[in-house]
């Protein structure tokens, strides 16, 4: 059976379970057999079963994540630490809710490019319809008519057939893109490469950005409370990042920390933050409680993230409306004025 990498919400749940298993006191591989027993996923039993496999043989715990093939690096270099340091279970609960909050931003991504698609499937059915089934029935109606009037409607609904036929294309291709889009946000809970592609859009690569730095305090908060080094937290950073704006500040800040300069002036000068949250780590570093300043810093960005999704959202759907209202308004004003000359006439 060919197992994949697991997504953000299958690793939150293992992540959670294994600390839930070292937090009772339970020995960690007979913890690993009665989560197996009580898995219904067989692909959930097969990556048990191999765990299992590998911490029988009294080998380390990241070595059995690492055996079991579907844990992403950052997963078993975290654990690695946390066997070092003696901190597992606290690395284990951390690292569960760091990829919950992964597959909230991935779900709130998905679920921005959902609402508009469905609009636009709307405005698409509308245009078509009438396009397809509305006119030619006019143009049938109008047939019985005078000629002379007949052939001014004939061209009145031609020329409402064709504003309509411009319409159906135009929202295909739109309809196309935000489809495409839609696939690749379900891909992304799976391969987070899509989201390096998305940076590379105009009007896209801001919240690409965005969302990029929000991954980026989430992890350093984790890597800081875990008891992860500062240059060590960055370069693990590094490996997690999905967007070349963010690599080259990131890649800069390793290289001057290697040059031993202090890590809360590396942050300011890369300008990562806005200038408020620079200031409080720098304040946080000479004082000793950084780890609080990461966690504010990422509850903040999370939460920007969040409202500018809801803020795209909101101003896409009344542009979408008003688009599809004025479309639908020519294609049937070009077919009324006609119809008032004829009833005029009548």
């Amino acid at each position: 059976m060919k197992i994949t990498m697991l997504n953000s919400e299958e690793l939150s749940f293992f992540c959670s379970q294994f600390s839930i298993i070292l937090r009772t006191g339970v020995a960690l591989h007979d913890g690993v057999d009665a989560l197996k027993e009580d898995m219904k996923s067989v692909v959930g039993k097969e990556i048990l079963k191999e765990i299992s496999k590998t911490l029988y043989e009294e080998k380390p715990f990241y070595t059995a994540l690492e055996n079991a093939g579907v844990f992403p690096e950052y997963v078993i270099k975290m654990v690695k630490i946390g066997e070092m340091t003696g901190r597992l279970d606290e690395v284990l609960d951390n690292l569960a809710t760091y990829y919950e909050n992964e597959s909230r931003l991935k779900r709130n991504i998905h679920d921005a490019i959902m609402q508009p698609l469905m609009i636009v499937i709307m405005m698409f059915l509308v245009v078509s319809a009438l396009v397809i089934k509305i006119l030619p029935v006019f143009v049938q109606i109008f047939e019985h008519f005078d000629p002379v009037l007949s052939e001014s409607v004939s061209q009145s609904v031609n020329l409402s057939t064709t504003v309509g036929i411009c319409a159906m294309i135009v929202l295909f291709l739109l309809l196309l893109g935000v489809i495409v889009l839609f696939v690749m946000t379900k891909v992304v809970r799976k391969n987070d490469k899509f989201i390096r592609l998305l940076g590379n859009f105009p009007g896209i690569n801001k919240i690409a950005y965005d969302y990029a730095v929000t991954r980026f305090a989430n992890a350093m908060y984790l890597m800081i409370k875990s008891g992860v080094d500062t240059a060590t937290s960055i370069e693990y950073a590094i490996d997690l990042n999905n967007n070349k704006k963010l690599e080259a500040k990131l890649l800069e800040c390793k290289e001057k920390l290697d040059n031993f300069e202090s890590f809360a002036g590396v942050i300011t000068e890369a300008s990562i933050f806005n200038v408020i949250y620079s200031k409080m780590l720098k304040i946080a570093y000479k004082t000793g409680v950084y780890e609080d300043a990461w966690k504010k810093i990422k509850d903040k960005y999370n939460e920007k993230l969040d409202d500018r999704l809801s803020g795209v959202v909101s101003m896409i759907e009344p542009v979408l409306i008003a688009t599809v209202t004025i479309i639908i308004g020519v294609v049937l004003v070009t077919v009324m004025l006609p119809l008032m000359s004829v009833m005029g006439n009548i």
